[in-house]
């Protein structure tokens, strides 16, 4: 299911590759990738909010790799947003 997510992202089948990750995310809530997949989509939608909260989740699951997220090109509709800096410097500062 991941894969075919992946390809109808890529492909620009956007809403296809959400519903997809949306049942992803219930068949295995405790996966930090679903839920990053997941908010790459919604990002991808321009559904900050959703996607706000899909990252929040995977940080809180353990996901970790920020310089990816920040150059991640699905992630662009956020990279300026005010509430994704606040996000990320919450869990950095968790780590230290």
């Amino acid at each position: 299911l991941e894969m075919l997510a992946g390809f109808f992202t890529q492909s620009g089948r956007i809403d296809e590759g959400l519903d997809l990750d949306r049942k992803i995310v219930l068949l295995d809530p405790d996966n930090a990738i679903n839920h990053y997949n997941l908010a790459c989509s919604f990002a991808l939608k321009h559904m900050v909010d959703d996607a706000l909260g899909a990252l929040r989740t995977a940080l809180e699951q353990g996901y970790e790799d920020f310089e990816w997220l920040m150059n991640d090109a699905d992630l662009s509709s956020l990279h300026k947003n005010p509430a994704l800096s606040a996000l990320l410097s919450e869990f950095q500062a968790q780590q230290s």
